[in-house]
């Protein structure tokens, strides 16, 4: 007997996504410095590989709470550009509380860091932000 495989349907299993981590983020955010410590040092490795610096353009995929967007829009500094996306909105609200974008556009060039965390959306469908340094 011929059994049919079910057909993977992408919009579904997006949805599903969406929903796991919009329920998963409060607990994501919370979990936030732990994950920087133990994530920390391979962020900085892997800006270091992709060569960021002072000027570059960044597209932050799956961006989370903001952590690595954060650490990279400090890379960057006021001439480059950061872009964070992720499928969650609602981890990307905590990645914007997080984070007084403002108060660090005042920043001194020795310690450069994000200017502002705007409303960004790539599709109406992507939630994202635009952190530029």
């Amino acid at each position: 007997m011929d059994q049919q495989q079910p057909t993977f349907d992408p919009v579904k299993f997006k949805e599903t996504t969406r929903k796991q981590w919009d329920g998963a983020a409060e607990a994501w955010n919370r979990w936030g410095p732990l994950l920087s410590r133990w994530l920390g040092p391979a962020t900085e490795l892997m800006l270091d590989m992709t060569d960021v610096k002072r000027g570059s353009r960044v597209l932050d995929v799956a961006a989370g709470a903001g952590e690595q967007t954060s650490t990279a829009a400090r890379r960057v500094g006021p001439e480059g550009y950061v872009l964070a996306t992720d499928i969650s909105a609602g981890i990307l609200d905590f990645a914007a509380s997080n984070r007084n974008w403002r108060a660090m556009a005042t920043s001194t060039p020795s310690s450069p860091t994000a200017k502002c965390w705007a409303p960004y959306p790539l599709t109406p469908s992507t939630p994202s932000f635009r952190a530029s340094a």
